[in-house]
């Protein structure tokens, strides 16, 4: 179960630091103060995908923080220059068998336990080309092509793919409406959830 998020930069999301209780959570709030937007973040700190697609294949600028992007660009090359905006989205899991697998301490809290996390930074391997961006244009727009997505537990260890300890469905009440948008969820969790056997038997 989660009993924590941390979010640093994402969308509407200056710093969220959520405490959850054992049970049932209910979000409640107004249109637009961030529901959807927090429930996004968790699905993709758990799966790395967003809509069904992979993090890097969905990444774009906004996802950043705007006022975030905004302060980078107002101090650039200037002596309050700041580091360029980054995302960090943390997942800290009960204590239980289960996810022992993905216990450590390599989160913000330094707290020895299961989790998972995804953050989103410049790549060192695009130094160059970043700070040539930064140098030729007046930018505005910050360019992910630069960015990189790393995902990782609290042990430190690259995760490539769903932890089989990981399950969650997350399910957009804009698009179940439809028949298509109901074919897509089911089709996503069928993929995600179960394996070769049980999809061909669900078949």
């Amino acid at each position: 179960m989660i009993k924590r998020i941390i979010i640093d930069g994402y969308r509407k999301f200056d710093r969220l630091d959520l405490e959850l209780i054992a049970g049932l959570n209910i979000i409640v709030g107004d249109n637009e103060s961030g529901k959807s937007t927090l429930l996004e973040a968790i699905s993709l700190a758990l799966t790395c995908k967003v809509n069904g697609n992979w993090a890097s294949e969905e990444l774009n600028p906004f996802w950043f923080h705007q006022e975030h992007v905004k302060e980078f660009f107002e101090k650039l090359n200037t002596e309050r220059e700041i580091a360029p905006p980054e995302i960090l989205i943390e997942i800290y899991l009960s204590d239980d068998g289960d996810t022992q697998r993905l216990r450590g301490v390599h989160n913000t809290q330094d707290e020895d336990c299961p989790g998972v996390l995804i953050r989103i930074s410049p790549s060192d391997e695009f130094f160059d080309e970043f700070k040539e961006y930064l140098i030729n244009s007046a930018p505005t727009i910050l360019p992910v092509e630069f960015y990189k997505i790393e995902w990782r537990d609290f042990a430190d260890n690259v995760i490539n793919r769903r932890p089989k300890e990981l399950v969650a469905a997350y399910i957009d009440a804009r698009t179940i409406r439809s028949t298509s948008g109901a074919d897509f969820h089911t089709r996503e969790m069928n993929s995600d959830y179960l394996d070769t056997k049980e999809r061909a038997a669900i078949s």
